[in-house]
């Protein structure tokens, strides 16, 4: 198992999606305190879909919960898993 931290710089993107093509699992992060915190994954789960043969397994992990709880209601949530 290898485990890639892929964090968001721009600089970077298009160089992750060399090392996503044999992807099993995708660990997406989002930040729950954001206004809109499904906006950042947009660029992942396209990347995924251009890089990847098979559709990886998908887990949605809300970093920082610790701080301060959620501001996206359970319902935004499980509209945004439901549409992908």
């Amino acid at each position: 198992m290898w485990l890639w931290d892929f964090a968001g710089q721009p600089d970077y993107r298009l160089i992750h999606q060399l090392y996503m093509d044999e992807a099993a699992l995708a660990l997406l992060v989002i930040d729950p305190q954001r206004d809109n915190p499904f906006q950042p994954l947009e660029h992942w789960e396209k990347a995924l879909k251009a890089a990847v043969r098979h559709d990886p397994a998908k887990m949605l992990i809300a970093a920082r919960s610790d701080r301060g709880g959620f501001t996206i209601s359970q319902k935004k949530i499980d509209q945004h898993c439901t549409a992908q």
